[in-house]
Formats: structure tokens, sequence, C-alpha cells
């Protein structure tokens, strides 16, 4: 497996940098190893980042076209199921005005 060594100042900002970072390259993340805890020194003087290690795998162009599709497709639900919604609460509102005329 291929690795790439991230470093942050806490563990979390680590591997969220490094996620953001295999994702625009097409690379899907497997297994996370801390390999440096941070420290925060004495008043600041000896900070170390947090130093992680992403392992990763490639992931085939197929499969990326097929999530995009997937995920536009869900955006597009989305989009209809608020425009729906949207729809049936000014259609409610302009009943409710007519009841009071």
């Amino acid at each position: 497996m291929e690795f790439i060594d991230v470093s942050a100042k806490t563990i979390e900002d680590a591997i969220a940098k490094g996620v953001a970072e295999l994702s625009i390259d097409g690379r899907e993340l497997v297994e996370t190893k801390v390999i440096e805890q941070p420290s925060n020194g004495f008043l600041g003087i000896g900070r170390k980042p947090a130093v992680v290690r992403l392992f990763y795998t490639m992931v085939s162009a197929a499969a990326t076209e097929e999530e995009k599709k997937k995920s536009s497709l869900r955006l597009l639900m989305l989009y209809r199921m608020c425009l729906l919604r949207l729809m049936n609460a000014m259609w409610l509102n302009l009943l409710m005005i007519h009841r009071y005329l």
C-alpha cells in the first residue's frame, strides 16, 4: 500500500487535510496511523505538530464517473424535492389569503 505523511496542529486536522489532498488526486483513504502526537511545549516553545500516515488506494476512473452521476442525480432529486415543498407552501399561503378575503 502507498502512503503519505501529513502534519497539522491536531490529529483530526491532519487527517482532514490528508483526506482532502487524497480526494483531489482521485485516491481513497484505507487506513490511518499516528506517527507523532502533537505537543504544546512550554509557553508555545518547542511545539510539535501531529504527524499522521495515511494509507491509500487509487480509485478507478470508471468508478469516479459513476459516483459523479449518482451525486448529480441526488442533487437533482434534492432540488426537485425543495422546489415541490416551496410550491406547496406557496399554494397553502395563497389558500389562506383567499380564505380571509
